[in-house]
């Protein structure tokens, strides 16, 4: 799905379209109020809401999507993704896009290339602080929207909070977990089980709310947690599907097939794993998947260096660094001469945009 100036460019399968009242909205992934069925009926009572109050409400809008609402009477348009960013959808002038690799017919040889992402990319995987390979495309920031109006894109924050504030809209766990299992009834639901908190905390939920589901992990035989994820999904008694991960049969042709589906944003070979494990689930015919993966944000794996000194007001940025984000062994000759100097810089750099971030307490 591609925004170009008014016009919304329908290129995917995964675009879904709603008409409603004065409104078009199209939509790619999952999105759901409390309370109600994700997709249509969710976003129907978004835009009530919306008329009612005459102003954009974010905070009670959940999911993993990216999303352009069309005011068809005064051919204005809303564009924004889910507020933490699980959907990557990217920004180039005035162009707005689902997948980075629909903005590259965009470019041109005036669009330089980021070394610092490309460095990024070679040292952790991927690219952070809103970067992609190419300097003029921007992921899209989750704390904004944007309008368009008038022949002109105009951007704006949402009215959520920092992942650190509290929010407008207090949700507990339960009222939350409730509002989900309500929201994916009628989906075929697989749920990531794992040894750890996250997934047992969400298995937990779905079998108190008596809500259908198969529990899947991806591994290796042998696997501490594979085998606790088997004795776990017994207990509630759902079926246990494992997927144990293989390397034969890759090919070029199979790795540019994950390369398209990263979007071009990921390493293929350590995505591998995963697309053995979605492939699978789609021979089930799984249409949604929940994982606990973001669950350690909320915990002290971060921190763990500083104990027993959580509250000091000083942020130790090059210990964290150190520690827990950077590696002290990569071998920045490997990269030439173009980017080894970037290389040699990153830790410099991420540090300086780290600064950003600190707040009162070393654990906020």
């Amino acid at each position: 799905m591609l925004f170009n100036k008014g016009e919304v460019v329908l290129d995917s399968q995964k675009t879904r379209v709603l008409n409603y009242n004065d409104y078009t909205v199209y939509y790619e992934g999952f999105v759901f109020l409390l309370g109600h069925k994700h997709g249509e009926e969710s976003i129907k009572k978004w835009i009530d809401n919306f008329v009612n109050k005459g102003s954009f409400s974010f905070e009670d809008i959940y999911g993993n999507f990216f999303l352009i609402l069309e005011n068809k009477i005064t051919e204005e348009f809303c564009i924004f993704s889910d507020n933490s960013g699980l959907y990557k959808a990217y920004k180039k002038n005035e162009y707005i896009a689902s997948s980075f690799l629909k903005l590259i017919p965009y470019t041109t040889v005036d669009d330089a290339i980021d070394l610092d992402a490309i460095v990024e990319f070679f040292h952790f995987g991927f690219s952070y602080f809103n970067r992609t390979f190419i300097q003029t495309i921007k992921e899209l920031e989750s704390k904004n929207y944007y309008l368009y109006s008038g022949g002109s894109l105009s951007t704006h924050l949402k009215d959520t909070s920092a992942i650190h504030q509290k929010g407008t809209v207090t949700v507990d766990l339960e009222e939350f977990f409730n509002g989900l299992t309500h929201a994916v009834s009628d989906e075929n639901v697989s749920l990531d089980l794992t040894g750890g908190f996250d997934s047992r905390l969400i298995l937990s939920y779905f079998y108190k709310f008596k809500s259908s589901f198969e529990t899947a992990i991806s591994g290796v035989k042998g696997n501490k947690d594979i085998q606790i994820a088997e004795t776990l999904s017994e207990i509630v008694k759902a079926q246990f599907f494992p997927t144990y991960h293989t390397a034969s049969g890759v090919d070029s042709e199979h790795l540019y097939t994950i390369f398209k589906q990263t979007d071009g944003q990921m390493d293929v070979i350590d995505f591998h794993r995963n697309n053995q494990f979605f492939e699978d689930r789609k021979k089930r015919k799984i249409s949604l998947s929940i994982s606990g993966a973001g669950g350690e944000l909320y915990k002290d794996f971060w921190w763990l260096q500083d104990f027993p000194r959580y509250n000091k007001t000083t942020a130790n940025l090059e210990k964290l660094y150190d520690l827990r984000i950077g590696s002290k062994s990569f071998p920045h000759y490997i990269l030439g001469e173009d980017l080894k100097k970037s290389s040699m810089q990153l830790k410099a750099n991420t540090l300086k945009q780290l600064e950003d971030f600190v707040l009162d307490t070393k654990t906020q």
